[in-house]
């Protein structure tokens, strides 16, 4: 419906997984239910508009009851987010100075997956201006990747590619 990048996955734990924060966001957030978990583990895959235009109009991150845990390989992510929503473009009580208090960020390394919930996440460095990363999302021989606003090379088709790990016997 004109949305920009925004995923939403919910594991079978009951994790909140979001890929980006496009203008999407907030209608994810809308559809919660009431007794939905309110602790989310959001992806930036990059910082260009169109993926963080969203994360202002996220009506979770207003409640002091949530928990985002914002994961990106973008160290300056906090700062980011903090002048997106700044004065004069947004009211005092809708600046990130607003928010802040229900979000920590975690610094994520190319080669050294994590794991949340039982799920084994890794990222890796995609050739888009400015840089973007791909994220895979593997549970129970199973695995979702998600590849956005990249711009292949020959290389990437070759059998042995840096971010092979990331790709690798994926499902989706």
């Amino acid at each position: 419906g004109g949305n920009t990048p925004c995923i939403s996955i919910t594991t079978d734990e009951g994790f909140q997984i979001v890929l980006d924060c496009g203008t999407g966001i907030r209608c994810y957030g809308k559809s919660l239910s009431k007794d939905a978990s309110s602790e989310f583990h959001i992806f930036i895959s990059h910082f260009h508009w169109d993926h963080i235009q969203g994360f202002p109009s996220f009506g979770q991150s207003f409640s002091p009851n949530s928990k985002i845990d914002i994961y990106t390989p973008f160290a300056d992510a906090e700062e980011y987010l903090a002048r997106q929503s700044s004065l004069p473009y947004f009211p005092i009580n809708a600046c990130f100075e607003s928010v802040k208090g229900q979000l920590s960020f975690h610094l994520m390394q190319e080669g050294n997956p994590i794991e949340i919930g039982g799920l084994k996440i890794e990222c890796h460095r995609m050739f888009h201006p400015g840089d973007s990363y791909s994220f895979s999302f593997e549970v129970n021989g199973k695995k979702f990747v998600y590849a956005t606003d990249i711009e292949l090379k020959t290389t990437d088709f070759s059998s042995k590619t840096d971010g092979q790990e990331v790709f690798k016997d994926a499902d989706v």
